[in-house]
């Protein structure tokens, strides 16, 4: 025993040993006084400076030097403008170093300082920040958008502070830039700043500005002459566009679509400049005369067209253009098509373009490609109000057979249900657009007052139309449904069916953002026809159609609107026909949000919940930014409902009205609200607390 205690002791003093040379070979560097973003201030003064040239590593008088000249920019950039500093180090003979820096010189330390040691106090001093901004001459319509203090920092939070409103004097020219920027982009070509004062005080940091705007008059395009420079004849073609006001980028978007025209063509060298030829003063506007000058250059070909780097892939999988073939008209517009269609398949990292000339009027087209990783496995984790934590697994095998084919197999636990899942999926079966998947899936999952066990699979066509935003897909579905440890009445479905069906389903998105949405809409609808014939021994239509609509009433507030309507219905018995797993049971953080996931839907008289044949839900929601991460919103949830399909739409309703507070995440918005029912049944909760991750319609 002593003998192995003396082993111990022996490991443990070698170990500190060890680490005390390699803390002692290893430079300290520390920075008080910033507070959040140290580490990143840290970062980037090991970046830009160079590593020690000495044969121990140590930090010189240069270095300190050329460390203090980043940390002062970097606190300046938050609006301390007159930041000093405490210098304290400690050389490599054992001497501490004292010094202050006061932003102005370099700091009074020795020449032939060397030291392994350093801590660089600061103090950041007043913090600048807008205080009043006023600007002459903006027109009406400007400023009932963009309020003058919009232009030099983000206004639109209803809680600002000092850190939202920080002064630099780059962020002040930054934001007299997009003042006439913005005035530019109206039709006000000639706009300028005719006079910009700032007041700073330098006791409290409040800052004040002053500007005046000559707008000048508003620019109109009167004619667009474009003139081919091919073989030294010009070719000349003049439109007039009626009412088009002159902008920069109005004049880029004309250049950038004569220039496709040429590329289409077959020049792929092609120069095209734009310039204002003529002006005519009027009134209140001045008309320009545009002239568009293009040089095509050389008329090219296709010469060999390679893929470089493809892996596993096949050949037949990665230029399906007609046009990007051998002897064909050189489009460098249809090679980036090929390029991302690439992309889009999900096979390659990365897809790079490279030319290569064979003569003066043939090149190589050749695609460097560098595969992704087949095998791809990723861990799940998340939180629901319902299920609380849930957590599981996917495998992904991409590029299967050389053929851009995926394999997806997804398990998820919970506290609630166990699900498992694979999908197959086979892209471009006819066209670029379309594609098939099959999919089997095995689903266990307590509801409110039943046990849910789904088995079965699917096979489908989907086809997008990506110009329109637009998702379709028809599909081919066999379930197994089971309602266990519940007695289903008779009249509310089968508690044992296999479905065989057709399902027709679109989708069009049209927002700002999938996960924070201000602005715009979503709509969607989706029908599914079980038939005896196709397999299965019920036989019932259900459709689901609805949307949301999202509409920015101020710069920080905003309008949420959702609805949904859906219904099942069979021509024979309800007992015979309907499952009773694919009846509506609402309520959740996504739907009622005074109930728990499925509580809100009908009840029978034994008060146990068994769904509704027909509804329509309503939500409304107005959502308020306090800061840039923080919001809170208020909502009203509404549902009218049916339990039989003879009382459709509804005859019965419920509301809940709720308040939240979500936080903006890289995932999306992590919401804790809590929703109260107006009018709850008998037994019903009176009301919810939920915490969810994502917008919830």
């Amino acid at each position: 025993m002593a003998n192995i205690r003396k082993i111990i002791a022996l490991f443990l003093l070698l170990g500190i040993v060890s680490f005390s040379t390699a803390m002692a070979a290893t430079p300290s560097l520390k920075i008080k006084g910033f507070g959040h973003g140290t580490r990143s201030i840290i970062k980037s003064i090991e970046a830009v400076l160079p590593e020690s040239t000495e044969a121990e590593p140590v930090y010189n008088i240069n270095f300190i030097e050329d460390a203090l000249w980043i940390i002062r920019g970097k606190v300046e950039e938050t609006g301390y403008l007159k930041p000093n500093f405490s210098i304290q180090a400690q050389t490599i003979d054992g001497e501490t170093v004292k010094s202050n820096w006061d932003g102005s010189f370099n700091p009074t330390l020795p020449l032939n300082v060397k030291v392994n040691y350093i801590l660089f106090t600061i103090h950041k001093g007043v913090k600048y920040a807008f205080h009043n901004i006023k600007i002459e001459g903006l027109p009406a319509e400007v400023l009932e958008e963009n309020p003058p203090e919009s232009f030099f920092y983000e206004s639109s939070f209803l809680i600002m502070t000092d850190s939202d409103k920080y002064y630099t004097p780059s962020r002040l020219k930054e934001g007299l830039a997009r003042i006439i920027e913005k005035l530019e982009g109206l039709g006000y070509h000639e706009a300028k700043i005719e006079d910009s004062e700032t007041k700073i005080n330098d006791e409290n940091g409040q800052v004040d500005v002053n500007i005046k705007v000559n707008t000048g008059k508003l620019f109109y395009v009167n004619s667009v002459k474009t003139i081919d420079l091919r073989d030294k004849e010009t070719r000349e073609i003049i439109e007039k566009p009626e009412g088009q006001l002159f902008t920069r980028s109005w004049l880029w978007a004309y250049i950038a679509k004569v220039r496709n025209d040429y590329y289409a063509m077959g020049y792929p060298d092609v120069k095209v400049e734009g310039k204002i030829v003529n002006d005519q003063e009027k009134s209140h506007s001045v008309q320009v005369d545009i002239e568009i000058s293009v040089t095509p250059g050389e008329l090219v070909y296709v010469g060999k067209v390679e893929f470089l780097d493809i892996g596993v892939t096949r050949e037949s999988v990665l230029n399906k253009s007609d046009t990007l073939q051998t002897g064909e008209k050189l489009n460098i517009r249809e090679v980036e098509k090929v390029r991302n269609r690439l992309n889009k398949l999900g096979i390659f990292e990365s897809v790079q373009i490279k030319y290569e000339k064979v003569g003066d009027d043939v090149r190589n087209v050749i695609f460097q490609c560098k595969p992704r990783k087949r095998t791809v496995i990723s861990l799940l984790t998340g939180y629901g109000s319902y299920e609380l934590v849930r957590f599981g697994v996917i495998v992904e095998r991409r590029n299967i057979w050389g053929l851009g084919h995926r394999a997806k197999l997804k398990a998820v636990q919970s506290f609630k249900s166990s699900s498992i899942s694979t999908t197959y999926t086979v892209p471009e079966i006819f066209m670029e657009d379309v594609s098939a998947y099959g999919n089997a899936f095995f689903l266990n999952r307590q509801e409110v007052s039943f046990k849910r066990r789904e088995l079965g699979g699917s096979i489908a066509l989907q086809r997008v139309f990506p110009q329109y935003d637009i998702n379709t897909s028809i599909k081919y579905n066999y379930e197994d449904l089971k309602a266990l440890g519940q007695t289903i009445p008779a009249n509310i479905g089968r508690a044992h069916s296999r479905v065989s069906s057709i399902e027709l389903a679109g989708q069009q998105t049209k927002l700002d953002s999938i996960l924070f949405p201000t602005k715009g809409y979503q709509v969607f609808a989706a029908f599914e026809f079980a038939l005896k014939e196709l397999g299965g021994n019920v036989q019932y239509n259900s459709i689901e159609f609805g949307g949301a609509y999202h509409h920015p009433i101020s710069r920080s507030l905003t309008f949420h609107v959702g609805l949904k309507h859906g219904f099942i219905v069979t021509l024979g018995k309800v007992s015979e026909n309907i499952p009773f797993n694919k009846r509506f049971f609402l309520g959740g953080e996504n739907t009622v949000r005074g109930y728990r996931q499925g509580q809100a839907a009908p009840k029978d008289s034994q008060n146990k919940v068994v769904g509704a044949e027909s509804y329509i839900l309503v939500n409304l929601e107005l959502d308020q930014r306090l800061t840039e991460d923080f919001s809170v919103f208020v909502f009203l949830d509404s549902l009218f409902q049916a339990k039989r399909f003879d009382r459709y739409p509804a005859n019965k309703a419920l509301f809940s009205a709720g308040v939240g507070i979500a936080y903006r995440t890289l995932i999306g918005p992590i919401r804790f609200s809590y929703g109260r029912n107006l009018d709850p049944r008998k037994h019903d909760p009176i009301g919810q607390f939920h915490l969810s991750v994502g917008f919830p319609f």
